[in-house]
């Protein structure tokens, strides 16, 4: 029987050196079908030295992405 899947939106916008996230057609967004729990990956992952929460996250996902 297959695992049961769900469903992730995953967005990439650019942030201008302002601090303000571009405007116009600058977002890349996809839809990913997952057969682990993303959010519960990214709340298990274990603190890492030299990475920042931000990267981390982007590791899980990235990781799993290429899965």
């Amino acid at each position: 029987m297959a695992s049961p899947s769900t469903r992730y939106r995953i967005s990439v916008t650019p942030i201008e050196k302002d601090g303000h996230q571009c405007t116009g057609r600058c977002t890349i967004e996809l839809e990913h079908r997952a057969s682990r729990d993303l959010m519960r990956l990214l709340e298990s992952a274990p603190r890492t030295a030299g990475l920042s929460g931000d990267e981390r996250a982007t590791l899980v996902v990235a990781t799993q992405l290429l899965r």
